[in-house]
């Protein structure tokens, strides 16, 4: 009697076994996509923010290089400390004054 219980008892633990394996290979597959989508996702992002990509979008939408160097715009008044506030324009028709007329 005793055999047969152990027998059995060993069939259990097989037949547990054998089901965790079939759960372990599911998880497996399901990271397996998981891991192709991430990858697939990397490369997507890669090619949509490598600067020729970038460069290329921009003349599609009309924008260039601009013909000149960058001109730093003269604010009247101390600069203000970062984070704290500015009280030198406090109307935009000041600000707007300051400003070149062309776009």
């Amino acid at each position: 009697m005793s055999v047969v219980a152990v027998v059995l008892t060993i069939v259990g633990f097989h037949a547990v076994l054998a089901e965790n394996q079939v759960k372990l290979d599911e998880v497996r597959q399901e990271i397996s996509v998981a891991e192709s989508r991430y990858d697939q996702a990397r490369l997507e992002n890669s090619e949509l923010s490598s600067p020729a990509r970038i460069t290329q979008r921009a003349g599609e939408l009309g924008l260039g290089v601009p013909d000149g160097a960058p001109v730093a715009v003269q604010v009247p008044g101390a600069v203000p400390k970062r984070g704290s506030s500015s009280d030198v324009m406090k109307d935009w028709s000041e600000v707007k004054s300051n400003l070149d007329s062309s776009p």
